[in-house]
């Protein structure tokens, strides 16, 4: 085989190697990956039993539930993992292509055991990462703590009118707790009134 042939077979081989390997997928981010994909598409959290054991995952699972419930009840998507140590390109790479994979149009938002947080959402991560560092969410030494904090920045403000309507119910509420506490107030004043003209008639 001569020089030109060569040359151009190897060519030729380190194209296709190189297609291979940009259309491969993605090499996994963390042991957790499967379980994390499996559970976020049917659920909204996920706790690594590998790095805390079923029970106590279990049990910082519905503690971080619970409040993906509140932040659903104002309006909020939301989902949350605590995922074994990450091995590529961080915290907030991991959230995107995780978003990614569940085609979650909501805010992800991330973490280890003991280390950052990452989202993905509708905000940019360069900005989501400055907030994060002003608000020193990684500072916080509880994995449930820092991925609570860092979902309630990550979320998206709500519009005005999205605002009005989670908020008429509590305005009502309100208003009604304080006419009763009104009525309360009233109605021994009244019951004396009544007593001081019963006595003028007699």
């Amino acid at each position: 085989m001569s020089a030109p042939v060569r040359h151009w077979t190897a060519w030729c081989v380190a194209l296709v190697a190189a297609a291979l390997a940009f259309c491969a997928p993605a090499a996994a981010l963390t042991r957790d990956d499967a379980d994390a994909v499996a559970a976020l598409r049917t659920g909204d959290v996920f706790v690594s039993s590998r790095e805390l054991g079923p029970e106590v995952a279990s049990t910082i699972a519905q503690r971080l539930q619970e409040k993906v419930d509140a932040m659903r009840a104002n309006g909020y998507e939301v989902k949350m993992a605590i995922v074994s140590p990450l091995n590529g390109d961080g915290a907030f790479g991991y959230a995107r292509r995780l978003r990614t994979r569940l085609h979650f149009p909501g805010t992800l938002v991330v973490t280890t055991l003991n280390g950052p947080v990452g989202a993905a959402g509708e905000r940019p991560p360069n900005a989501l990462r400055a907030a994060f560092q002003a608000d020193r969410v990684n500072a916080l030494g509880s994995a449930t703590e820092r991925l609570s904090r860092a979902a309630e920045i990550a979320v998206p403000a709500l519009p005005a009118d999205e605002r009005r309507d989670l908020l008429r119910p509590l305005l009502l509420a309100a208003h009604r707790g304080r006419a009763v506490e009104h009525e309360d107030d009233v109605a021994p004043a009244v019951i004396a009134d009544d007593a001081r003209r019963g006595r003028g008639h007699a």
